[in-house]
C-alpha cells in the first residue's frame, strides 16, 4: 500500500486474499440428501414449529393448547373429517403464516432500528441495530459513512459432511457515497476570457477529465490502485456498474430515489458470490448513493434492510455550535497543539467512538475502551516514547503537527478500515494517522501477551509517524526506518518514564536461525535496498528481522559503540540525509515564484537522493566482512526473552 508504512508482525501475509466463491468440493458421484420441500425452514424451525409438530405428531387438541400461547387459536377443534384434512388446512395456514412474517425486514427480528443522525452532514436515518459503524479513512473523498453488520450475528463458515469448510464469511457492508453535483467543465479555449498563466505552474495544461458528479462515474473511478474491503475483495475502476433501475419515485420536492441492482464490469472477475446494490438519492445539488455488498445468501434479507435505511433518509442543517464549544475549550489547555485538526477529528466521529487528547496526540477508540488501563497506559507510553525518539533524532525545526492515534476493537475491524493485510498497525502520513488495534491474550500464553503486543506495535508506528516530521517529510531506508521502529519496540516504559531497551521479541528468533543457517542479506545489500525491495513477499520477515538486529547490534552492542567508525553510522546516515533533503529542497524552489509548491514527484526524487547519499557517507570506511562478522556474533549471544 503505497505511502503506508505497515507494521508486520511474526507471521507476515502479505497477498490480498482473492475472494473464494463459497461453493463445497464434493468427491466424484457424491450423492446428497434431499431437501424436504413441503414448508421454508422458517417454518419448520421458527415460531410456528411447535404447532407443526403437534400436527405431525397426531396429538390431541389438549395436547397442542398446551404446547404455547403461540399456538393456542390454531389447537381448536376443526371440522375436518380426517386427520390427513386437518394437516393439510393447517400446512396451508403455515405457509401463508410464514409469508407474512418474510415481508418483514430481518432487523426487526434482530432488534429493530435505531434513528441515527449524522451531524456532520445533516443525515438522519434508522440503523438497524445488529450493524455497526466502521470509521471511513481521513484520505477518503467520497464515502461519508459505512456499516456492517455485527460479527456476532454472522453466520459460521459451514462444513460439509465430506469435511470441506466454506470460506469466512463476509460481512454484509453498507456505505454511503456523497456525490455534488458539479457541472461538466466546457471546452478549453483561447481569447480574452482565457486566465493569465500563474507563476510556476507547469507550461503544459492538464488534461481535461470527467468530474465525478453521478453514481456511474463514480463506479468508474473507484482508485486506480484499488480499494480493499474487508479481507475478502478489492474494487477496483470498473469492478461494478449500474444495472437497469428496479424503482425509482420522488421522494418530495427536491430529491428523486432511483434503486439499482449493480452488476459485474470489465474489472469484476474474482466477484465469487458477492452481489452488490445501490440506492440513489438525488437532487440539483448533491447525489447521495447507499451502496451495499454482500454474498449470494444474505441477498434477500439485507438488501431489504439497506432499502429501508435509504428510503427513510431524511436532511438537515448541520449543526456547527459544537466547533466554537471546542475552541473554547482548546484555549483553556494551550499545551494541546494544533486544535484546529483535533476540532476536525472529533467533528468526523462516528458513533461508537470517542476520543482523548495528550499533547501531541489525539486517541480515537471505541467507546468501550475510555476507562481501560490500556488507554490510560498508551497515552502515558506514548509521550514517554516521544521523548527518547527526540533525544536520539533532534528534528530539523519545532514539530507542531498534532497525530492521530486510532486504536480498533480488533483485527476484523482494523482490515475492516483499511489495514494492509498481514500487518498489526500502519501509519499513514497522507492522513497524519497511525492506525492499529487492541490485541487480545492467545490461548495458552500468560496474562497481559496482547497488552505487550498492542505496546510492540504503537512504539513502532509512533516512530515512524515522529521521524516523518522530524525530518522534513522523507523516509529513510526501510532498514533504518523500520529497524529502528522494530528497535523501539522493545523499549521498557514503567511509571511514564523511559527505562530500558529490550529484545524485540517477534524479531529475535527468526534472525538467530537465519544466521545459522547463513540465509540473511550481506549488510552492504540490505542497506540499499528499496522499499520495495524490502517488501518483496518471499523475504520481508527476513528483512524485517534483519533490520532490527543491525539496529539492536550498532545500538546497543558496547563492540559498536565504542568503535571509531561504527558508533557514528546511524546519526551520520540521520543527519546527511537531512542536510541533503533540506539542501535539494531549497535549490528545486529558487526556480519557482514565491509562494508556489514543488510537485510531490520532485520532492520525492529528492528524497531518494539524499538517501543515497547519507548511506555512502554513514558506512564510508567500514569493512563489510568484519562488520558483519560482530553483528553475527552479538546478534547469536542474545538470550530469547521467556
Amino acid at each position: 500500500m503505497p505511502g503506508l508504512h505497515a507494521y508486520r508482525g511474526a507471521t507476515d501475509r502479505l497477498a490480498v486474499r482473492r475472494l473464494v466463491p463459497a461453493v463445497p468440493v464434493q468427491p466424484p458421484n457424491a450423492a446428497f440428501a434431499p431437501r424436504p420441500a413441503l414448508l421454508p425452514r422458517s417454518v419448520a424451525t421458527g415460531r410456528l414449529a411447535p404447532l407443526l409438530a403437534s400436527v405431525r405428531n397426531g396429538l390431541s387438541n389438549q395436547d397442542m393448547r398446551s404446547t404455547s400461547r403461540t399456538t393456542a387459536l390454531a389447537a381448536q377443534p376443526l371440522d375436518a373429517p380426517s386427520f390427513d384434512g386437518l394437516f393439510a388446512r393447517l400446512l396451508a395456514l403455515l405457509a401463508t403464516a410464514a409469508a407474512v412474517l418474510a415481508l418483514a425486514p430481518q432487523a426487526s427480528a434482530q432488534g429493530g432500528y435505531r434513528g441515527t443522525k449524522l451531524e456532520n452532514i445533516g443525515v438522519e436515518l434508522p440503523v438497524p441495530r445488529h450493524y455497526e459503524p466502521i470509521p471511513v479513512d481521513p484520505l477518503e473523498e467520497w464515502v461519508v459513512h459505512k456499516w456492517v453488520l455485527q460479527q456476532s450475528k454472522m453466520r459460521e463458515p459451514e462444513k460439509d459432511e465430506w469435511g470441506n469448510e466454506y470460506p469466512k464469511p463476509y460481512r454484509p457492508t453498507l456505505e454511503m457515497v456523497w456525490i455534488d453535483n458539479v457541472p461538466d467543465a466546457g471546452p478549453i479555449t483561447g481569447g480574452e476570457g482565457t486566465p493569465p498563466p500563474v507563476p510556476g505552474a507547469r507550461k503544459e495544461p492538464r488534461p481535461q477529465s470527467e468530474p465525478t458528479n453521478s453514481l456511474e462515474r463514480y463506479l468508474a473511478r473507484e482508485p486506480v490502485g484499488g480499494r480493499l474491503m474487508g479481507e475478502r475483495f478489492v474494487i477496483y475502476p470498473g469492478t461494478f456498474e449500474l444495472g437497469p433501475a428496479q424503482e425509482q419515485k420522488d421522494i418530495d420536492d427536491e430529491n428523486t430515489a432511483t434503486m439499482y441492482e449493480l452488476h459485474p464490469g470489465p474489472n469484476g472477475q474474482d466477484l465469487g458470490n458477492i452481489r452488490a446494490w445501490a440506492y440513489e438519492v438525488k437532487s440539483a445539488k448533491r447525489t447521495i448513493a447507499f451502496i451495499g455488498y454482500c454474498e449470494e445468501p444474505e441477498w434477500k434479507d439485507h438488501t431489504k434492510i439497506w432499502e429501508h435505511m435509504a428510503s427513510k433518509v431524511e436532511f438537515f442543517a448541520p449543526d456547527g455550535k459544537d466547533a466554537e464549544k471546542l475552541r473554547k475549550a482548546y484555549a483553556r489547555r494551550p499545551q494541546y497543539v494544533d486544535p484546529e485538526f483535533r476540532i476536525k477529528i472529533i467533528q468526523n466521529l462516528v458513533r461508537g467512538w470517542d476520543y482523548k487528547d495528550t499533547e501531541n496526540y489525539i486517541f480515537i477508540f471505541r467507546d468501550n475502551l475510555e476507562k481501560s488501563p490500556l488507554l490510560r497506559r498508551l497515552m502515558t507510553d506514548i509521550e514517554a516514547i516521544r521523548e527518547l525518539y527526540i533525544e536520539l533524532f533532534p528534528p530539523s525545526g519545532p514539530i507542531t503537527a498534532v497525530s492521530t492515534v486510532r486504536i480498533c476493537k480488533d483485527e476484523d475491524e482494523y482490515m475492516q478500515y483499511g489495514g494492509p493485510p498481514g500487518s498489526g498497525g500502519y501509519w499513514n502520513p497522507g492522513a497524519e494517522e497511525l492506525v492499529f488495534y487492541d490485541y487480545p491474550d492467545k490461548e495458552g500464553e500468560k496474562k497481559g501477551t496482547g497488552t505487550e503486543n498492542t505496546l510492540i506495535v504503537l512504539y513502532h508506528e509512533a516512530f515512524h509517524q515522529y521521524i516523518y516530521y522530524s525530518t522534513g517529510e522523507v523516509a529513510p531506508h526501510s532498514w533504518y526506518n523500520e529497524g529502528t521502529g522494530d528497535y523501539f519496540s522493545g523499549a521498557l516504559i514503567s511509571g511514564g518514564k523511559y527505562k530500558k531497551m529490550q529484545v524485540n521479541t517477534w524479531r529475535i528468533e527468526y534472525i538467530q536461525q537465519m544466521i545459522r543457517d547463513k540465509r540473511f542479506i550481506p549488510w552492504q545489500e540490505i542497506t540499499k535496498f528499496s522499499q520495495g525491495e524490502y517488501y518483496r513477499q518471499d523475504r520481508v520477515g527476513l528483512c524485517y528481522a534483519q533490520g532490527w538486529s543491525m539496529i539492536y547490534f550498532l545500538r546497543e552492542c558496547k563492540e559498536a559503540r565504542d568503535h571509531e567508525v561504527w558508533s557514528k553510522i546511524l546519526d551520520i546516515y540521520f543527519n546527511v540525509m537531512k542536510d541533503e533533503y533540506n539542501k535539494g529542497l531549497a535549490e528545486a524552489l529558487e526556480g519557482l515564484a514565491e509562494g508556489a509548491e514543488l510537485d510531490p514527484t520532485a520532492k520525492y526524487m529528492i528524497g531518494l537522493a539524499a538517501r543515497d547519499v547519507a548511506v555512502e557517507k554513514a558506512f564510508e570506511g567500514v569493512d563489510w566482512f568484519e562488520i558483519e562478522e560482530a553483528w553475527k556474533e552479538f546478534t547469536l549471544s542474545l538470550k530469547v526473552p521467556k
